[in-house]
């Protein structure tokens, strides 16, 4: 069975936040490991985001172009996505950009996603939350990932 996740990336500029459906392992051991160890560029980061939905996160964004890469044949410990690798439908599966009002009514109400992941910059890196907490249980650890998000996403 899958652990549905989200990996967002925060656009201070813009005020927005790009995010993207990730299937495969969302649990904090795999996917939160993954993202600490291999995605501390932001750059690198942008790429995964650029893929729109994955399958499954691992270390690589890019296959080697000179070997099979699908989703039948992945290349070793590099990334699944649904539109290169499983050749999905791009609109069903291009990254979502929302403002900070619209990220915030979706961790209250984010459907089937368990954790999402998001990255703030490099120097506080990767944030994350686990949904069920803010959805299902108290107010106040609603109120307090609000106010964990509030502390990096202040409207000026």
């Amino acid at each position: 069975m899958s652990t549905r996740s989200n990996i967002a990336i925060l656009n201070k500029e813009a005020k927005t936040i790009t995010k993207i459906y990730c299937h495969w392992d969302g649990y904090p051991e795999y996917v939160g490991e993954m993202l600490n160890t291999y995605y501390k560029d932001r750059e690198k980061i942008e790429k995964l985001i650029s893929l729109g939905s994955l399958s499954v996160l691992n270390e690589e964004v890019e296959p080697n172009p000179n070997m099979t890469h699908s989703f039948n044949e992945p290349q070793e410990n590099v990334t699944i996505a649904y539109t290169r690798d499983r050749g999905e439908n791009w609109e069903w599966n291009k990254p979502q950009e929302l403002d900070f009002k619209e990220f915030r009514k979706f961790l209250r109400n984010p459907f089937d996603i368990e954790y999402v992941y998001l990255y703030i910059d490099e120097q506080v890196g990767w944030v994350f939350w686990k949904t069920y907490d803010l959805t299902r249980k108290t107010d106040e650890k609603l109120k307090s990932a609000m106010k964990h998000l509030d502390t990096y996403l202040k409207e000026e």
